[in-house]
């Protein structure tokens, strides 16, 4: 196979394409997954999502799964393994605005949509599978520095003083890549976030989906930052750069 196509995704900042390989005039059929559940918990894949490339990728998440709860003398089936992942996928997605809601203690999700007891007892069943494997998980260190933007929360974060320390009670995207923070960072009033990569309860999404081009590292709500610095830097619009650590 051309080694190349690997250099055609991500083609923009959070992307979800996916490339279907096509040898000679065959076309690749594409055969059905079946949803995984387990307490409850759907996979939340697109038909789109059940393609040969994806199906691929999900063996592979599910084989690094098992194996980090190896590590720790942990045997998982891989039932589990795949509800784990499918747990991360529905986060990619839209999900996360739900399972965030829920680990907050808010029936209503950051946009105003009203979460139905449905909604909340699956979100419940994600985020307790999420936050099992981000405390058994090698914390995330490709990089020495990990993003997270912040839309127009400048008036909550100009609240906090130097010292001071956040508890986050939710699980949260942080991004290695500076641009794709600063891209959700983009509007008056906005903060971005820095921190050390070697956070605990932290994972690559790539290692979850097996798509190793994602930037996105994904942080328990069980982590609390201390602010190290804050600094306004001038631009178009102005923006609030917060420097933080992780504490204990």
């Amino acid at each position: 196979m051309d080694k190349s196509i690997f250099n055609l995704i991500p083609l923009h900042p959070q992307c979800r394409c996916i490339a279907l390989p096509v040898i000679g005039d065959e076309v690749p059929v594409v055969k059905e997954v079946e949803p995984v559940k387990i307490s409850g918990v759907r996979d939340h894949l697109l038909r789109s999502e059940t393609d040969l490339d994806y199906v691929g990728y999900r063996e592979l998440a599910k084989e690094n799964i098992k194996k980090d709860y190896t590590a720790i003398g942990v045997a998982i089936s891989d039932e589990k393994a795949l509800a784990t992942q499918s747990a991360f996928r529905s986060w990619q997605k839209t999900r996360y605005q739900d399972i965030r809601a829920v680990q907050l203690g808010r029936t209503t999700t950051s946009r105003g949509l009203k979460l139905t007891p449905e909604d909340i007892r699956l979100a419940k069943e994600e985020a307790k599978l999420m936050e099992e494997y981000l405390s058994i998980a090698p914390s995330f260190k490709n990089s020495e520095t990990l993003y997270r933007g912040l839309s127009k929360k400048k008036a909550i974060f100009d609240s906090f003083d130097v010292g001071e320390v956040i508890d986050t009670k939710a699980m949260a995207s942080w991004t290695s890549k500076k641009s794709e923070g600063l891209y959700f960072a983009r509007n008056e009033g906005s903060v971005l976030l820095k921190t050390s990569s070697k956070i605990k309860g932290s994972t690559s999404v790539g290692n979850i989906t097996g798509n190793f081009d994602e930037f996105e590292v994904i942080t328990s709500g069980k982590s609390k930052f201390k602010i190290i610095e804050k600094r306004t830097i001038k631009g178009t619009p102005d923006m609030l750069e917060v420097t933080v650590e992780e504490v204990e």
